[in-house]
């Protein structure tokens, strides 16, 4: 089958794209709401790790960075914690 356009198309940077986009979203929601989208279906809360209270735009922009890396959120310390969450000084909790 032979395909030469539409969503099958292929683009250079496509893959760069569709990254910087997941960033994007991540980083926003995250910072206003202190949930994604995915987090707010299953009941998480993204907040800070000291206090509880919600994070701060650049704990989101950490967070979000080394979460879109994947080597960052596959290794976890001893408390079950992402080194993109222990980094950026927040942990996800049930809300």
């Amino acid at each position: 089958m032979s395909t030469t356009g539409g969503i099958f198309a292929h683009s250079p940077g496509r893959g760069f794209k569709i990254s910087a986009l997941f960033f994007c979203q991540i980083v926003v929601l995250s910072a206003l709401q202190g949930a994604t989208l995915g987090h707010r279906i299953f009941g998480i809360r993204i907040v800070r790790f000291a206090d509880g209270g919600a994070i701060s735009p650049i704990q989101a922009l950490i967070r979000s960075a080394l979460l879109v890396s994947v080597i960052f959120a596959i290794t976890f310390d001893e408390n079950g914690r992402g080194m993109h969450e222990r980094f950026s000084g927040s942990v996800l909790t049930r809300s």
